[in-house]
């Protein structure tokens, strides 16, 4: 029969052990996870950058003010606001203070058989302009260089194949149905 002393000393082994591969694992992520290098492709495609947001007042300022600073050529920022009550578009707009590259498009209404966030971006891909769509959330921070590193990564194991079939990124654009 185990005494309280031998069964401590078990689950001391117990959590150092479990402990030690939690340390072990942060480590090896430390040293060989890849991360993505800011670079970008000779010619850059264009890139559409796409928000569907409902309701994102306490941080879609944010998003849209660091996703405008991305040092990235050619690309664009639609926020779709799907009716939202708390302001977020106003202040998606203010955020953007007349730049550009930025849109803001009012959500329709949802027609029988789609989901809302799903409709949301269908909505967003037939209004982007863009070889590349992104999809993001409004309450993702993208730190800065994000965008040329995500493209530049791509570009590093796939190749200049956006219009090829057999690329792993394929944008069908689809009437409503």
């Amino acid at each position: 029969m185990l005494n309280m002393m031998d069964f401590l000393e078990i689950v001391a082994i117990f959590v150092s052990f479990a402990l030690l591969i939690v340390w072990l694992t942060a480590v090896s992520n430390f040293l060989f996870f890849p991360r993505l290098q800011t670079a970008t492709p000779a010619s850059a495609p264009f890139v559409s950058l796409l928000i569907p947001a409902r309701d994102e007042a306490a941080v879609i300022a944010s998003a849209v003010q660091l996703l405008l600073a991305q040092q990235y050529p050619h690309f664009e920022l639609i926020v779709l606001d799907d009716g939202s009550t708390d302001g977020t578009a106003v202040l998606a707009q203010q955020a953007a203070a007349s730049d550009p590259r930025f849109r803001l498009i009012q959500g329709q209404p949802l027609p029988p058989g789609w989901l809302g966030k799903n409709w949301a971006c269908h909505q967003l891909s037939q209004a982007a302009q863009g070889e590349i769509l992104i999809f993001t959330d409004a309450d993702v921070q993208w730190q800065p260089g994000a965008l040329a590193a995500v493209i530049g990564n791509r570009y590093s194991v796939f190749g200049n194949r956006f219009a090829d079939h057999h690329s792993p990124i394929t944008v069908h654009r689809s009437p409503i149905t």
